[in-house]
């Protein structure tokens, strides 16, 4: 069982696009375990989009406060990064079992930015 680093909630899993990520219906955000952001990003950019979408927070819920942030799968504690192509949209992620976290929206504005670098110019 992977408790949420933002809420501590019990995280759940779901699949998308054949892709089995975990994320937490309290706060909206989503673990991925080493790789597996950057495999879906490349296979299927708008597949971002929808695993968004199945960890909106519940309605009336308020924000999460910031928790001690500690990795679901070793409780190392997590380290804010940016993508150097995603300038802006900071992300959590393991120093030691690389996995990465990101917090309700960032995987729908990563998705909109890869949308913006492709299109023809």
């Amino acid at each position: 069982m992977r408790i949420c680093p933002r809420c501590t909630k019990v995280l759940e899993q779901v699949v998308v696009d054949g892709v089995t990520v975990e994320g937490c219906h309290g706060c909206g955000g989503a673990w991925f375990d080493r790789g597996e952001l950057d495999e879906v990003a490349h296979r299927d950019p708008a597949a971002l989009e929808r695993i968004d979408a199945a960890f909106t927070p519940k309605a009336g819920q308020p924000p999460a406060p910031y928790s001690s942030m500690r990795c679901p799968v070793c409780l190392d504690r997590l380290a804010r990064f940016e993508f150097k192509h995603f300038p802006g949209i900071e992300l959590d992620g393991c120093r030691k079992c690389r996995g990465v976290w990101a917090d309700d929206g960032e995987l729908a504005r990563i998705a909109k930015r890869i949308a913006t670098h492709r299109q023809p110019k």
